[in-house]
């Protein structure tokens, strides 16, 4: 888990944005630099920023995020027009609402934090590539998955499974249909007394019940490495939407 490319991607990353502090040097347009561009469904600041920036990690400054924003955040919808303004001493990006006539100045909150938001507001960094690593446990406590429902097999040949398969486990509560799929690893104990104070977690992926029961046929809607017979079930919790910003440190 420690080792895995997308985790290695999300800390280089986040250190980077953490520290970094705000470059001298003027932010570099790409060459072909659009003078406006309309968000569409899927878009991230990210790729927003790549479009206009050669270096779109820098979209902080592009975006002219401050801290006396963070109380007041507005934020980006499909359907705004980007527009490049090219007047100041760097570039800056504004936006035209989608749903309203004038100029608005993009104002984004810096800091890590967490927010609800609207399921229609664009992320500022592609959420499915860090969600695991932000909303799934590493570690739990003995006795944590005593009466989770963990995976039987499926009903092929297949011992090994992954993101599409259906397949058959323990009954769970009635009423939950969502899970997230996890895989107990190593104990964590107490170095003086030896004991067991937890256990670490493997998160493996995502799953959905088809058909409630004892067994349960559940689908297999996301997976990060092999699922096997035996790995649990956790109810998932997917009720709350969050945005993340990272920022450079104060100084």
């Amino acid at each position: 888990m420690e080792g895995s490319p997308v985790r290695q991607l999300v800390v280089s990353l986040a250190l980077l944005l953490v520290t970094t502090p705000v470059l001298a040097d003027t932010l570099k347009l790409q060459d072909n630099a659009p003078e406006k561009y309309v968000v569409v469904k899927g878009d991230t600041l990210w790729d927003i920023s790549g479009r206009f920036l050669k270096d779109p990690w820098r979209w902080p400054q592009i975006w002219n995020m401050n801290r006396s924003e963070i109380k007041n955040p507005h934020w980006i919808y499909p359907g705004d027009m980007v527009v490049l303004d090219r007047s100041g001493k760097e570039p800056r990006l504004s936006i035209v609402k989608g749903n309203a006539g004038g100029m608005q100045t993009v104002k984004l909150s810096p800091g890590v934090r967490a927010t609800n938001i609207s399921n229609d507001a664009i992320p500022a960094i592609p959420i499915s590539v860090i969600h695991p690593f932000l909303s799934q446990p590493r570690v739990v406590p003995q006795g944590a998955f005593d009466d989770a429902p963990f995976i039987l097999g499926s009903n092929t040949d297949r011992v090994v499974l992954a993101s599409g398969d259906d397949a058959f486990a323990t009954g769970g509560k009635p009423g939950v249909t969502r899970w997230n799929l996890l895989r107990p690893g190593k104990a964590l104990k107490d170095p003086e007394s030896g004991e067991v104070l937890g256990y670490e977690v493997v998160y493996l992926g995502d799953a959905r019940t088809l058909v409630e029961g004892a067994p349960q046929k559940i689908r297999i809607t996301r997976s990060t490495q092999e699922i096997l017979p035996k790995d649990k079930l956790v109810e998932a919790d997917n009720t709350t939407t969050y945005e993340f910003v990272p920022h450079a440190p104060d100084t």
